[in-house]
């Protein structure tokens, strides 16, 4: 355990009726020079001027004990450990804190006003990534990010309990008076909050970005003599409206067809992805006689259709109606997993679909956003 030791704490955990009590026993590392037991990084977290409930979420994120998909799966209180929100990876406490759509969306405009990390430069080290992400951070800096985090959480937790859920606006309006009260309260100890005119400091101004070019993902064509078939469906839990978007293309990216449908029937975020996969083979069978790459954002749904045993899933009608469409033909058709910047143009129309809503196809063509975005991802 390099320079550290290992210490436990004793405490008596009640049991069911019937089962008295019993001493269970709850390890952890301290760090020599801390004769409280307790590691001096954590510092980071309870010294920081966030409300308590908020520093005890971040022990939580840091012991991994947040209610996430992969924690209640791993306990088999839930058939799978993938997002309920998204649906694209497993919800462990990075997915739902800094991958999320959900999450990035809120992350995005609190760094519009505030001097913290953008969202995706933040690496995913484990449960502890909490302290590598605050450790450079300073005072303010801290307790925005810390907020940030406790806000999606919070947002996250009435989608999955079906409340509506406030528009990423409405959540950072709410954190800066809350942010911006804590402040006044830290930096104006005696004041008089009833009466006000405490001036609070503001943060340091942002960091200028970094102008070294960023390595995108992008579209990748198919090998020659395949076509490549990218479908991506969209869900919003609060409403229940989907789409599903699909675009079929050959080795030189020109396009074969286009597709958008509105979901009138799908009950979450993977029936929407398993609905226009299926849409969007039976598609491509009838417009190429190719070989087809599928590719699909959603790392469950390509999980599901290749695995090899009786899928008995809710969706097991949709995997099965995929697989059968897959084998009724003499052709290859396989199934990968890709990145959502590689699938861009179905996301697009998928949304497209559900917002309008309405259901169309093109052939060798497409609306403007579709052309110029297929133009961009053309190979040279």
């Amino acid at each position: 355990m390099g320079t550290g030791e290992e210490r436990y704490l004793h405490r008596s955990v009640r049991l069911p009726p019937g089962h008295g009590r019993a001493r269970a026993s709850f390890g952890f590392r301290h760090e020599q020079g801390t004769g409280d037991g307790r590691r001096a990084i954590w510092k980071i977290i309870w010294g920081c001027p966030a409300p308590p409930k908020v520093r005890v979420f971040a022990w939580r994120v840091v012991t991994n004990s947040l209610a996430t998909w992969a924690n209640k799966a791993s306990r088999h209180l839930e058939l799978t450990g993938f997002c309920p929100l998204c649906g694209v990876e497993r919800e462990d406490g990075f997915h739902a804190l800094c991958r999320c759509p959900l999450a990035r969306e809120l992350w995005r405009v609190m760094a519009l006003d505030w001097n913290i990390p953008k969202v995706e430069a933040i690496v995913n080290t484990g449960p502890e990534l909490i302290f590598s992400l605050l450790d450079p951070l300073d005072e303010t800096a801290r307790l925005v990010v810390l907020m940030t985090m406790w806000r999606v959480w919070h947002v996250r937790n009435e989608i999955t309990h079906d409340k509506a859920p406030p528009t990423a606006e409405a959540s950072r309006r709410f954190l800066h008076g809350y942010i911006n009260s804590l402040m006044c309260i830290k930096q104006h100890p005696d004041g008089n909050l009833e009466k006000g005119k405490m001036v609070v400091l503001p943060s340091p101004p942002r960091a200028p970005e970094s102008t070294a070019p960023k390595v995108r993902a992008h579209w990748v064509p198919p090998q020659p003599g395949w076509v490549k078939l990218n479908t991506d469906g969209s869900y919003i839990a609060a409403t229940g409206a989907a789409g599903g978007g699909m675009i079929l293309r050959d080795d030189r990216g020109e396009i074969i067809y286009s597709a958008c449908r509105e979901l009138r029937t799908c009950d979450n975020a993977l029936e929407a992805e398993l609905e226009a996969c299926r849409e969007g083979l039976e598609l491509a069978l009838h417009r190429s006689n190719l070989p087809i790459l599928v590719e699909l954002d959603s790392a469950e749904a390509v999980s599901m259709i290749t695995a090899r045993e009786m899928d008995r899933s809710s969706h097991r009608a949709l995997i099965k109606e995929i697989r059968r469409l897959a084998e009724s033909d003499a052709r290859e058709i396989s199934f990968t997993l890709c990145s959502r910047l590689q699938n861009m143009i179905s996301h697009e129309l998928a949304a497209y679909g559900r917002s309008t809503p309405r259901t169309a196809v093109w052939l060798t063509a497409g609306m403007d956003f579709v052309i110029n975005l297929a133009l961009a991802e053309k190979p040279p």
